[in-house]
């Protein structure tokens, strides 16, 4: 009976220390962007051609690019704003797993009359993006032009909430 109990005990502490392995690598598989410099840099790595594809990307706070861009109908209110780089190019797409965890990014702003795939994410493959509002942004280019994504090579969008 003692080794019975012995056994099982041990079971029990082998299967915890399994499950604890498998929770440290599927937080390890996250990568985190608390704050607009980090989503900056998000962008500038993907477009160098970093590859997140082995990650889950989630952003953990609302986010404010430019502060005050625009009034509540939409009319550009700062002509000094910072230029958004979108994440992805046609040379080195975003790849992977985008969650926005229903946060917001907002003061989005990219104008450019003729250029392609304007958006928060330009250029996007083999891709999903989810829970993610942008707002009070402003965003304007020649085709390929969105709040969320520009042009996507295989990309699905879903949960994107109404805001």
């Amino acid at each position: 009976m003692k080794k019975r109990v012995i056994s099982l005990l041990l079971v029990f502490i082998l299967v915890l220390s399994l499950i604890g392995g498998a929770l440290v690598v599927s937080a390890a598989s996250n990568y985190y962007i608390t704050n607009a410099e980090e989503l900056k840099q998000f962008a500038l790595d993907v477009n160098a051609g970093k590859d997140f594809s082995q990650y889950k990307v989630v952003l953990t706070e609302d986010i404010v690019l430019n502060e005050g861009l625009v009034d509540s109908e939409g009319k550009l209110l700062r002509a000094d704003a910072e230029e958004w780089t979108p994440i992805g190019t046609a040379e080195h797409p975003f790849v992977g797993v985008f969650d926005g965890k229903g946060h917001t990014v907002s003061g989005l702003y990219i104008s450019g009359t003729k250029e392609s795939n304007k958006a928060l994410f330009g250029v996007v493959s083999k891709t999903t993006i989810y829970n993610i509002i942008v707002k009070d942004s402003y965003v304007s280019g020649y085709s390929e032009v969105g709040a969320v994504m520009g042009y996507a090579k295989d990309g699905f969008m879903h949960s994107v909430p109404d805001n």
